[in-house]
């Protein structure tokens, strides 16, 4: 499956899949995937695919989803670090919106996914408690998850790019960002209203 992020190691159908081959974990940047595959890593019980192959029956996918303007302020801190170059004019920047996969549409990642058959998660402070009680009832174990760690961009000068896009943002840069990730909040919502989100 080809992917336009190819090239920055986020190829599309990217997942983890289980020891029995029938639960995927379905990896979109930016939503706490380093402590997941921290975790998915840990128990042994995980491994790496690019892509699945068609022939592979999923049962269950997991999938972690995040506030979407949330997520891309942190993505765009991540761009800036990864590109070692800052631009915060922010007129600017909220219209072109995607500069890479930490800045792309979660739906996107989710193109070819059943999501009738999906686990979904929140990126937010209840995920470590969710997805420890979900690692644990499915069988992983439950040590791997604690000694996972979420990664903290508050060590490095992300945590400054952020907090300046959060003051910069006026409402019509919020209008302009929800208009643009609103496939990812029309998901959210759907998962609130059918109350999917694993507790």
């Amino acid at each position: 499956m080809i992917s336009k992020w190819d090239h920055l190691g986020h190829s599309l159908g990217e997942c983890w899949l289980d020891h029995t081959k029938t639960t995927s974990y379905v990896h979109i940047p930016k939503n706490a995937s380093s402590y997941v595959k921290g975790c998915l890593t840990e128990s042994g019980k995980w491994s790496y695919r690019a892509w699945v192959p068609p022939s592979t029956v999923i049962e269950k996918y997991v999938i972690i989803l995040r506030d979407p303007i949330v997520r891309w302020i942190s993505g765009y801190a991540q761009y800036c670090k990864n590109c070692k170059s800052v631009n915060l004019d922010i007129n600017q920047v909220t219209d072109q919106v995607t500069f890479d996969d930490h800045t792309e549409k979660q739906t996107y990642f989710l193109d070819g996914v059943d999501l009738d058959k999906a686990i979904f998660f929140r990126a937010d402070g209840t995920l470590r408690d969710t997805f420890s009680k979900w690692f644990a009832e499915s069988g992983y174990g439950s040590s791997p998850v604690t000694m996972a760690r979420i990664n903290d961009s508050h060590l490095d000068y992300r945590h400054d790019i952020k907090k300046l896009l959060e003051k910069m943002l006026t409402s019509d840069h919020y209008d302009k960002l929800t208009a643009f990730f609103q496939d990812d909040y029309n998901l959210i919502k759907s998962i609130d209203n059918d109350n999917r989100w694993y507790k």
